[in-house]
This record gives structure tokens, sequence and C-alpha cells, in this order.
């Protein structure tokens, strides 16, 4: 309840150019060129011009996109939206990563709950991104889930009034 909400018009189209750039870069800086990234606009139409936070929807992006570089070794990363009804959008982030036991569902979205990677790895991290991208996406007004397979990957959902 301590941050405001930047109501600013934008283009997802934009938003989702500068979200490949950041990730295309850090692709090369860590070495996981082999998986691919990208970001699909179902939106209609395509250059559609959406008013929330921009900041805070980044920042959902960017913690959601980290963890699953995190936690995918190969296969694909993939962000986007859809629409969902007339008032709101479904955005998404898809990998095909290690993936999250069914147990840990709810428990994920808690502060500092980490899973271990598997294989004697620890995760890396706090254990804060899940639960500020929860807190997040409800100071805009949305609501945040997941869908997970363990050894398949994961797609968080977040739908947004816009």
């Amino acid at each position: 309840g301590q941050l405001s909400v930047n109501l600013v018009p934008f283009r997802i189209k934009d938003l989702f150019s500068e979200i490949t750039e950041i990730y295309r870069e850090q692709q090369k800086r860590t070495g996981k060129e082999k998986i691919e990234f990208k970001m699909t606009n179902l939106c209609v139409p395509d250059d559609i011009t959406i008013v929330t936070d921009k900041v805070k929807l980044r920042q959902i992006f960017i913690n959601l996109i980290n963890n699953a570089f995190k936690f995918t070794e190969e296969g694909k990363i993939e962000g986007g939206c859809k629409p969902d009804g007339e008032h709101s959008i479904l955005f998404f982030v898809s990998d095909t990563g290690i993936g999250i036991p069914p147990d840990k569902h709810q428990v994920i979205f808690e502060r500092f709950v980490q899973l271990n990677q598997g294989h004697g790895k620890i995760a890396t991290g706090t254990g804060l991104g899940l639960s500020i991208v929860k807190g997040l996406a409800e100071i805009l007004g949305g609501k945040i889930w997941l869908e997970s397979e363990e050894n398949k990957g994961t797609t968080f959902y977040f739908s947004l009034p816009v």
C-alpha cells in the first residue's frame, strides 16, 4: 500500500520491443543464446495503446522472465498478451524449464520462498521476486496465477484491467 500507480498511455508493441532488446543482450552476456526467446502480441490491433502503469508492468515482466531464464536451460521462453474481455488483457510468461511442484503453486508467491533447482543446485536470489510480482499485479487491479508441470515448464498468467 506504499506504492502509487502512475497511469500512462503506451503501446504494448513498444514495451515488448524494449523487453526483447533487454533479453537479447542478457542472453549474450549469460551464454543462454540457445534458448528461444520471444514476446508475442496477440492483442488486436497489434499496435494497441493501453493505459496502466508501464513501469510496474515492465517490472512484472522482468521478474517473471528473469525467473524463467534462471530455471530454463534449453527450449523456449515466451512472454506476451491476448485479450481478456472488453476491459482487461491477459499477459503471460511461459517457459520450458524445471516446472513447479503442485504443492508449491500457492506458496511460491509468499516472501522468501525459493525452489531448489534440482541436481544439487540451490536457487540464487532472495525469494522476493514472485511476491513483488503478485503485489504489483494487485496494485494495478489485477491477479496472477500459474500452471506448471515438473520437468516440462511453467506459465505465469496475470490479468490487468486497462
